[in-house]
């Protein structure tokens, strides 16, 4: 990376009563009798409220499943329910009647799937009300009957505060589905196999992914939509293609010969006399450990070991080459040839990053620079297979000057939160080789 230097009128009525006598005599009139103002008879309220939880979750065909509706009136005057309407699939024991002043109802509401389907809607609650809310929601899916399949347990949750997620639809690929409930809970019954399911929910991304029958409990995590997807995808998914991240934190080789730099292109470089001092190396070692649980999520709280080489002079170091490692050397006449500072590089198979290295200029990283430790985990965000940022502050910012913030930490921990491979929006590849490393490593190109 290379740091440039730049430096109303008011109206008043007034009401004047005048009383003249009329005629003359000495006996006095006789005062009129006051008719009596009626005194108004008030409106009668009838405010109706519905409560109850009417999420039914999964119901097998041949089952049903009960859950309570409460109808209030909190008004003056009896309330006359004339009927209740919803979707098909319910049924309820009290459709009309009258509920007093201050008095409510409780309604037994069964879902009665009879197909493997979602059934959802609303309840309206029909009556001569004068004001309050006549409607709630009603949700359930049918799915196989009993004993046809095998069942699945999950909670779908925020990926960032695992706050639970109501209301998110899981819809199997054969057309099974189901409603997660208020703590986000769901189950599900499926004939044995593999598939593909879509999770989709007001507030969240839509999810694509895969569930097993039988399997364990699916803890199933969903991006906001307020999160900055277009910036993860630039960090990440290399620009809206595919998510590509280490499984297993990487080793961390120090090579203490200064490298004489000749070109990026090279998979190894000689060694010069030029040494780094025991100061140098443990600098570059606190700067990497410092950052690394920070750009990776926390995945990796630290390197898997940490080890120095000491090549010797003249030797042929192989730089590109090192499996499971993150090899990190100073160059001599890197910025003098190139103009940058640094650079970083990621290897992987399969999009499983398995290899990186960071090339640091011998002079820059030597100096007394308040943006050394910048450089140094901005080049192993390359090492880890991270891309540059243009579109907001962020330690993957070409200009390497900025420390990790709190959108770098939300990316990468998303990022280790989905497998390799993973396509915006947020499609989870379709099945995972067991056997990937039987594939060819390939080098990504190397970036300042």
């Amino acid at each position: 990376m290379r740091w440039r230097l730049s430096v109303q009128p008011v109206l008043a009525g007034v009401v004047i009563a005048c009383l003249t006598g009329c005629g003359g005599g000495k006996s006095s009139p006789t005062a009129p009798t006051p008719t009596p103002t009626p005194t108004p008879t008030p409106t009668s309220t009838k405010v109706i409220s519905l409560t109850g939880n009417l999420a039914f979750g999964s119901v097998p065909v041949g089952m049903t499943g009960d859950a309570t509706l409460k109808i209030s009136n909190s008004g003056t005057g009896a309330l006359t329910v004339s009927s209740i309407a919803g979707p098909s699939g319910y049924t309820l024991n009290w459709t009309s009647g009258t509920i007093g002043a201050g008095g409510s109802q409780d309604v037994t509401v069964r879902f009665v799937p009879t197909a493997t389907q979602i059934y959802s809607g609303t309840l309206t609650v029909n009556g001569d009300q004068t004001g309050g809310t006549n409607t709630i929601p009603v949700s359930g899916t049918g799915t196989g009957p009993a004993g046809s399949g095998v069942p699945i347990a999950g909670r779908a949750f925020d990926v960032f505060t695992s706050a639970a997620l109501a209301g998110i639809t899981i819809r199997l690929q054969d057309g099974t589905g189901v409603t997660t409930a208020a703590d986000g809970t769901f189950s599900l019954v499926a004939a044995s196999g593999q598939y593909t399911a879509n999770l989709l929910g007001s507030g969240a991304v839509e999810r694509q992914t895969v569930l097993r029958f039988p399997g364990a409990a699916a803890q199933l995590s969903l991006i906001p939509v307020s999160f900055d997807l277009a910036t993860f995808d630039q960090m990440c998914r290399g620009g809206a293609a595919t998510l590509r991240r280490w499984d297993t934190a990487p080793r961390l080789i120090i090579i203490d010969a200064v490298l004489q730099f000749t070109t990026v292109g090279d998979s190894g470089y000689v060694a010069t006399a030029d040494r780094l001092t025991t100061d140098d190396r443990d600098a570059i070692a606190a700067d990497l450990a410092w950052g690394l649980p920070q750009v990776t999520g926390d995945a990796f709280g630290a390197f898997s070991s940490v080890a120095t080489e000491s090549p010797a002079d003249g030797s042929r170091v192989p730089f590109f080459t090192r499996e499971g490692a993150i090899v990190v050397a100073r160059f001599k006449g890197l910025q003098a040839a190139t103009t940058y500072w640094g650079y970083g590089r990621w290897a992987s198979r399969s999009n499983v990053v398995v290899a990186g290295a960071v090339m640091l200029d011998r002079d820059f990283d030597g100096s007394g620079s308040i943006y050394k430790r910048t450089l140094r985990v901005h080049e192993m965000g390359h090492a880890l297979g991270w891309d540059h940022v243009t579109m907001r502050a962020s330690f993957m910012n070409n200009s390497a000057i900025v420390e990790p913030n709190a959108f770098d930490r939300d990316a990468t921990r998303l990022a280790f939160l989905r497998p390799p491979g993973n396509q915006s929006p947020d499609r989870d590849p379709s099945s995972f080789s067991a056997n990937f490393r039987s594939f060819p490593m390939i080098w990504g190109p190397i970036t300042p």
